[in-house]
């Protein structure tokens, strides 16, 4: 049974019979729900038992039913022979046959024409069982003249009803039929002019199903809701008319239950199960859904809503938010059809949104089609992986979503991802599985924001949220552990639930690092990067931070200009990078560096010799920057220090050769020079700077 509104609808269509043709055979088959119905088709043979008539072919840009006079829908599941029935004779005669029809309520159409000439009148009718329906009719000319009503069942076709080639729908409808039986169409033609015709096209009937089925639903607790706890769903429903309720499931995806459930009979239409609150649950007040589907295949819906307050706070772990600051170093990647234009990605998109920053010079139906183009073949996320590795990368962060909202992963929460592309291949999860494979830590970067998306901001804000939280759900079920959860900010209002949505975030990866833009909700937030109740670590951008052995940092830069690949592009040297990576760690920050690859899917040779480069140097020194903590000498142009149990590291940037700072405080018990040479260190107490001691380090 097809379901429409509150109408189940069962279409058929049957060839015409015209009088004096004696070739006509009688043919059967079953439709969706098992009942057997016979069609009289004129040109069945013993070869070809359905002939010209194909009922599992739907007519396209046919006739509609449940909008009728307006010939602008076709009618679901309304099939049609694919010639018609055409005759000169007269007068012309055709019934259309309905066997073994149930009882009910039904619509009743079709469809005929004449074509050319003129004819004194045609008359149609509808009988059940030999006696005539006295039901009202409707005669639609096909060529969207406005419909005419009346008692029927003949129109006079003179030419102030249409002229020549004239096409007609006829309906009779809210048919109620109190027996099964036999429903017949006649039509009929009388004085047809020379040279005219008059043809049948299809018939069909629908079934009507007034009303549909109620529900209501009950939820044990309702509030307080907190993960692992078990939850009893109970709904009450109530069947239209005599029908009896085939099935009631329940989506509870908002409280971490990844599959539907199946609700269990309690007695007369109640239904019941217990669910239990899982690692997936969205915080706040959510909403729990039965749908509720009765004998005749109508369906409603019950919402249940139920309270899971979030906690105050959650951060990540002491051990794992210490071992992320020791890695230092991680990988940046910006990556999507937009490298089909070599433009940045997100911004280079016009504005089709006020509440969102964006103003590119690429409009946003050339933008928001990239993605049908885009196919990356030479994209290998073990190369990927392998170039991190050897540039001493210790993670790598992907940018699964960003502004533009397209998606590098296979989500059932949106369409616009990548597995619609030609490429047809989920990044994310080759990435992940590669980087697991290798040791590597992987994360994501993930936009809140959606400047593609109509509701962001909007009135549908609170839809758009579910739809935002059901893809990074996604992200933090389908690819195992994930170990960085980077947000983005635009500078404009939060509207992103947060606490809820990072409590979320919490429950499905409890030892996940996150960074603090989730929290900023305007450009004064930007700059003052205070790290809320929730974040771990604050984001300086394209700047290297302040040095902050307090707070945890993460300078992200690009190697080049522009975050998403670009042509030509400047990029920043070996000895550039190395500089930038120190002052970090000197800072007792981490440096998240960005390359983009190219629209192939693989990164430009010359981005990895940098990077390599920078390998090649931490390969044989990276026991002064892994590990480390920033200090105890703030971080300068010359020079960067960092520290280790009793070692201190100095980092003199070229050209400097030597430098003067104060005493660590404590004895010098030994100097070397790392990378290779002798060093002079000689300890002075200089009475006029209060006693304080400095070394000075000559190489």
């Amino acid at each position: 049974m097809k379901i429409r509104g509150a109408t189940a609808v069962l279409a058929l269509a049957l060839f015409a019979v015209c009088g004096g043709i004696a070739s006509a055979q009688t043919v059967s088959f079953s439709d969706s729900n098992g009942t057997q119905w016979q069609v009289i088709d004129n040109s069945a043979s013993a070869s070809d038992p359905n002939g010209a008539f194909t009922h599992n072919t739907p007519v396209s840009g046919g006739w509609s039913l449940l909008n009728y006079g307006n010939n602008s829908g076709a009618f679901d599941n309304s099939y049609s022979a694919s010639s018609a029935a055409t005759s000169t004779a007269n007068p012309f005669n055709a019934t259309y046959t309905f066997y073994n029809v149930p009882a009910g309520t039904y619509n009743v159409a079709f469809d005929w024409g004449k074509y050319p000439g003129l004819c004194t009148a045609v008359h149609y009718g509808l009988t059940f069982n030999g006696t005539s329906v006295a039901s009202p009719v409707t005669v639609d000319q096909k060529d969207n003249s406005p419909a005419t009503t009346g008692p029927g069942p003949t129109i006079n076709d003179q030419s102030a009803n249409g002229g020549n080639n004239v096409a007609f729908y006829t309906a009779w409808k809210n048919v109620v039929l109190a027996t099964s039986g036999t429903l017949a169409i006649t039509i009929n033609a009388d004085g047809l002019a020379s040279g005219g015709q008059v043809s049948t096209d299809a018939a069909a009937i629908q079934q009507v199903v007034p009303g549909q089925p109620t529900a209501t639903g009950t939820a044990t607790p309702s509030s307080g809701l907190t993960v692992g706890q078990a939850v009893q769903v109970t709904v009450t429903a109530t069947p239209c008319k005599n029908l009896t309720i085939s099935s009631v499931t329940l989506d509870a995806s908002q409280l971490g239950v990844a599959d539907s459930v199946t609700m269990n009979p309690a007695g007369g239409n109640v239904f019941t199960c217990t669910v239990t609150v899982g690692a997936g649950t969205v915080y706040g007040t959510q909403t729990m859904v039965a749908t509720v589907t009765d004998g005749a295949g109508l369906k409603c819906q019950a919402e249940i809503p139920v309270v899971l307050p979030a906690p105050a706070s959650y951060k990540t772990p002491d051990a794992d938010l210490a071992a992320w600051r020791s890695n230092r170093f991680g990988m940046f990647v910006h990556w999507g059809p937009v490298t089909l234009t070599g433009l940045e990605i997100s911004y280079s998109r016009a504005n089709t949104n006020p509440q969102c920053p964006n103003h590119g010079p690429t409009s946003a139906t050339v933008y928001d089609n990239l993605y049908t183009q885009f196919n990356p073949t030479s994209f290998d996320a073990a190369q990927w992986v392998a170039a991190a590795k050897a540039a001493g990368m210790q993670y790598i962060v992907l940018v699964a979503k960003h502004c533009d909202g397209f998606l590098l992963w296979d989500s059932k929460a949106s369409a616009y991802n990548i597995m619609n592309s030609p490429f047809h291949r989920d990044v994310c999860g080759e990435l992940a599985a590669a980087a697991h494979a290798a040791g590597m830590k992987i994360g994501w970067y993930f936009s809140p924001m959606d400047w593609k998306d109509t509701r962001f901001r909007n009135a549908g804000n609170a839809d758009f949220i579910k739809t935002m939280q059901a893809e990074l759900r996604e992200l933090l079920t389908n690819y195992g552990k994930i170990d960085i959860l980077w947000f983005d900010t635009d500078g404009y209002s939060n509207v992103y639930d947060v606490a809820n949505t990072y409590a979320m975030c919490r429950t499905l990866q409890p030892d996940i690092v996150i960074n603090n833009r989730l929290d900023m909700g305007s450009m004064t937030d930007y700059y003052a990067q205070a790290i809320g109740s929730w974040a771990d670590y604050s984001t300086p951008e394209q700047s290297i931070g302040a040095f902050n052995n307090q707070q945890p940092w993460e300078t992200c830069m690009t190697l080049g200009t522009q975050w998403a690949w670009k042509p030509n592009d400047t990029i920043k040297s070996v000895q550039q990078s190395l500089n930038n990576l120190l002052q970090c760690a000197g800072g007792d920050g981490n440096l998240l560096y960005n390359l983009g690859p190219q629209s192939s899917g693989a990164f430009e040779q010359r981005y990895i010799d940098t990077v390599t480069g920078m390998g090649d140097w931490l390969a044989l020194y990276g026991e002064s920057v892994y590990g480390t903590r920033g200090g105890p000498y703030l971080p300068g142009s010359s020079f960067s220090s960092t520290r280790k149990g009793n070692a201190i590291y100095l980092h003199l940037m070229p050209p400097q050769s030597h430098v003067t700072f104060q005493s660590p405080g404590a004895s010098i018990l030994s100097a070397s020079v790392l990378t290779g040479g002798s060093v002079a260190v000689s300890q002075t107490r200089l009475l006029q700077f209060g006693g304080s001691q400095k070394v000075r380090i000559l190489y």
